[in-house]
């Protein structure tokens, strides 16, 4: 049986609040004239990192702290080459829009905002300590290019799932045999045994998610997978999974 071996990285452990280093870089350095969403400002750091987890918006967030003493928190959301197309992206957020009052603008004016507060040097990357290196199975999660997707879908979607595995090698041995086949996400839940969730496809009705199961595999059909609302995945992945949120590209807020 194949050996996957790769070296263990650490990120060393800060009390500050982390927000995606990718997305900071892309919000930092596009173009001036796009836009982007102001969701809104907060005094308190804390209620800036609840907003971002609650909503699952974490990857396409920028938070960050102004004013004199730093005293305020702004959370940002998105980079759109169009008002339209982040007037799109606006419509999407119907608990935010309940809670706060976001609103749309040019990318120039928020970049100007952190600027005048705090300085970016996007040749800096997040320095990781290399500890060992060591054999290892599997991971969490193998996300089959889809993990974003799924867990950004809104909640009114639909979602296949497509088995329940037993076991690690149950994993590779999906993954192997379907990754260049199909999109699809596999995510560990369970309290006293581990188990692990394959889902694919996001569709706006059943009958949409219906027709994809007659084009799967007759291998697939064979698990007997079933046409679900995506928000109880969703919840479900979120229940065993809370500590996995942006662990790979995590940045201080300054």
């Amino acid at each position: 049986m194949a050996i996957w071996t790769w070296i263990v990285i650490k990120i060393k452990k800060v009390k500050k609040f982390k927000t995606d280093a990718i997305f900071k870089k892309k919000f930092l350095t596009s173009d001036k004239n796009n836009y982007t969403i102001n969701i809104s400002s907060f005094s308190s750091i804390d209620e800036a990192k609840k907003l971002i987890i609650d909503e699952k918006i974490v990857k396409n967030s920028f938070v960050f702290n102004y004013g004199d003493e730093k005293e305020w928190t702004k959370v940002m959301y998105g980079v759109f080459t169009s008002y339209d197309e982040a007037n799109d992206a606006l419509e999407k957020l119907d608990n935010i829009k309940e809670k706060y009052e976001p609103i749309i603008e040019l990318l120039d004016s928020k970049q100007k905002l952190y600027y005048k507060y705090n300085t970016y040097n996007p040749l800096v990357e997040i320095k990781k300590e290399v500890i060992k290196e060591e054999p290892k199975v599997v991971t969490n999660e193998v996300e089959g290019d889809f993990k974003e997707t799924f867990l950004n879908a809104p909640a009114n979607t639909f979602s296949i799932n497509l088995a329940t595995l037993l076991d690690e090698v149950s994993v590779r041995r999906f993954e192997k045999r379907y990754k260049n086949k199909i999109k699809f996400f596999i995510f560990k839940f369970g309290a006293d045994t581990t188990y692990y969730k394959v889902m694919t496809g996001v569709f706006n009705s059943k009958s949409e998610a219906y027709d994809s199961i007659e084009n799967l595999d007759d291998r697939l059909k064979q698990n007997k997978p079933r046409v679900e609302n995506v928000q109880i995945k969703q919840k479900l992945y979120f229940k065993y999974n809370k500590n996995n949120i942006e662990q790979d590209n995590i940045v201080e807020v300054e």
